[in-house]
């Protein structure tokens, strides 16, 4: 027996998840903003070892 909900949710959330990856701002900003934080801890390190 196929339990109609289930697979109904199954197809929400595999579609759900390509939009999200595809069209979903939110996360992309979130995406950079966390790259951006890694790329100024990388210089801070640089930095010191470099002038430290």
């Amino acid at each position: 027996m196929l339990n109609p909900f289930t697979s109904e949710v199954k197809e929400i959330g595999r579609s759900g998840y390509q939009n999200n990856k595809i069209a979903n701002p939110q996360s992309l900003a979130q995406e950079t903003r966390t790259n951006k934080l890694a790329l100024g801890k990388i210089k801070k390190i640089l930095a010191l070892l470099m002038y430290g």
